[in-house]
């Protein structure tokens, strides 16, 4: 699903997990923190360049649906290479590795198909 969520803003996002997410009580925690202010959760979404304004939203489906409740914009992470290039294949397992709390799962897993959907060149 893509999703301009702030009718203001040129920022797109595409979820890679369910949506709306799965755990209510993870998204009323954060509902709770963004009310509270201060350290405000953000979101990390990749892009395939700084420019682009359509990203995959890699962390932070529950603070999104959070954020979006409370009608507040969320501070983004954007990850996007220096020089876009081909994304390598024995890259995937690293990348799923510091977005997980679990070992590498099947082919099939949301960001798997993430960095599957985007350019790449063999290892």
């Amino acid at each position: 699903m893509v999703r301009s969520w702030y009718a203001d803003e040129e920022l797109a996002l595409v979820t890679t997990d369910a949506w709306p997410p799965r755990d209510p009580r993870a998204v009323r925690g954060y509902g709770d923190r963004i009310r509270a202010g201060g350290g405000l959760p953000a979101l990390v979404a990749l892009f395939p360049t700084a420019g682009n304004s359509v990203g995959h939203l890699l962390d932070g489906h529950h603070k999104l649906a959070a954020y979006e409740r409370a009608g507040a914009r969320p501070p983004v992470i954007r990850l996007a290479p220096q020089e876009p290039r081909p994304f390598r294949r024995d890259a995937l397992d690293r990348a799923r590795a510091a977005f997980s709390n679990s070992a590498p799962g099947p082919q099939g897993d949301a960001l798997g198909r993430v960095f599957s959907s985007l350019r790449t060149e063999p290892a």
